[in-house]
């Protein structure tokens, strides 16, 4: 025997058959949210700071390691002016020729595929 199971939210047809639910709207692509809201970063580096947490204890809380509460904890002391490195600040200023070289290269890449398109076409005629 057949099993009539169907999903939530499926159609019948005239004809007995089912049509699957309707999709919402596709999903945005793009930039995603961090794995750890702003909030969570803040109680973890609040937690280690004072010791009475572990950072190994702060990341068994929902699928983390340790490193992430470590790392933002040695970033505030770097940032508070308590730790030797780069702060928030400079990574952000540094990482920005980076991504406008990305950004130029990707500019210059798809020039270069319309610029031999054109050649090709022009070849042809």
């Amino acid at each position: 025997m057949a099993s009539t199971a169907t999903l939530p939210g499926a159609v019948s047809t005239p004809g007995g058959a089912r049509e699957p639910p309707a999709l919402g709207p596709p999903k945005r692509r793009g930039k995603t949210e961090p794995p750890y809201p702003a909030e969570s970063r803040r109680g973890a580096v609040r937690l280690v700071e004072q010791g009475s947490i572990p950072a190994a204890r702060t990341a068994r809380e929902p699928g983390g390691s340790p490193d992430p509460p470590r790392a933002w904890a040695r970033q505030r002391a770097i940032d508070t002016g308590q730790g030797d490195g780069l702060t928030t600040g400079e990574r952000q200023e540094l990482g920005q020729p980076r991504r406008e070289a990305r950004r130029l290269q990707g500019g210059r890449e798809i020039l270069e595929e319309a610029a031999a398109f054109f050649a090709a076409e022009s070849a042809t005629r």
